[in-house]
């Protein structure tokens, strides 16, 4: 057997090569662990709800379980932009509920009671909730324009003065609509696995245009 590889390609190649099948490896990574994230979150799911205030001064495990919808303090609600759990954006219904007694500073928690669809307008209501620290604003989050009740950050001040409370009377945590996030739902562990096959059969075509350049200029041929 000739093999004459040629330096520059073959160096090029075997970076490009490294790549792909690290490439791979990483989304076949990703499937494992979504796989695990989706299995702890079927697993807390199945426990029997609890209500908000076992959610919130229960801790541990409680922190994590179904919670009842709450009953909530007046008829004011406020739309916060987000996603339902296939990833389709809409506004979040926020109306708020008495804090339980071992929040000794807040006086309202957020609660989701409904999610409105931008593309069809149809309401969704929601039978449980799930406990979640409230989150913090991204670099590129829209700034909130409450005169259009349009909230795109969590921001426990302005909301607590808008729902006429003090502004420092909103917990740090609110109960979203107990649903799968949208990571693990719209991307599945089955995609993870076709992006990873899609990697290795780049790899392979590599190899594969590598070997055929090289018998084409007769650099790598059997005697």
């Amino acid at each position: 057997m000739i093999f004459r590889p040629q330096p520059v390609m073959t160096a090029a190649a075997l970076i490009a090569l490294a790549v792909l099948i690290w490439l791979g490896v990483w989304q076949l990574e990703r499937r494992e662990w979504k796989q695990d994230l989706i299995a702890e979150y079927a697993a807390v799911s199945a426990g029997e709800p609890v209500t908000l205030a076992t959610a919130i001064c229960g801790g541990g495990e409680f922190r994590q379980r179904p919670v009842l919808p709450p009953e909530l303090r007046g008829e004011q609600s406020v739309r916060m932009y987000g996603f339902d759990s296939e990833g389709n954006p809409g506004w979040r219904i926020l109306q708020i509920a008495d804090a339980p007694g071992c929040l000794t500073q807040a006086r309202a928690v957020l609660v989701q009671t409904g999610f409105e669809h931008f593309a069809t307008g149809v309401m969704d209501s929601v039978e449980l909730l799930r406990l979640a620290a409230t989150p913090e604003p991204g670099p590129f989050t829209p700034e909130n324009i409450p005169g259009s009740n349009e909230w795109h950050r969590f921001d426990r001040a302005a909301l607590a003065v808008e729902f006429g409370l003090a502004p420092g009377a909103l917990a740090d945590v609110w109960a979203r609509q107990d649903a799968p996030p949208a990571s693990l739902s719209s991307t599945p562990p089955s995609r993870h696995l076709g992006y990873a096959l899609t990697w290795f059969g780049l790899a392979l075509t590599l190899i594969g245009v590598y070997f055929a350049y090289h018998v084409r200029e007769g650099r790598f041929r059997l005697k």
